[in-house]
């Protein structure tokens, strides 16, 4: 949800697209059998399907670049200024 609210702001403000960092693995309170347990993580093995499919139902695919990777290695690699950022989550 946060990455769709920021990419609508993006897109009201005629910005730049909003870079979504995440390994789409859950965390651990998201395993089987853990209090918060992911059902699309369960049948699919990750959540950026579930992901896709929200920012594309929102039309927002235009404003959303989503790296699959953890925090740690999209940091390594990353290139040019960072406008806003904005970490949701652990990214150990």
């Amino acid at each position: 949800k946060s990455t769709a609210w920021l990419a609508l702001g993006a897109q009201a403000a005629n910005r730049e697209p909003v870079h979504a960092v995440d390994t789409f693995s859950g965390s651990v309170e998201h395993g089987k059998g853990q209090f918060a347990e992911s059902a699309t993580l369960m049948a699919e093995g990750t959540t950026y399907h579930a992901f896709e499919r929200n920012i594309t139902g929102l039309g927002l695919s235009d404003r959303v670049r989503a790296i699959r990777k953890s925090s740690l290695e999209a940091a390594a690699e990353w290139e040019g200024p960072i406008r806003l950022l904005f970490i949701d989550g652990s990214h150990d």
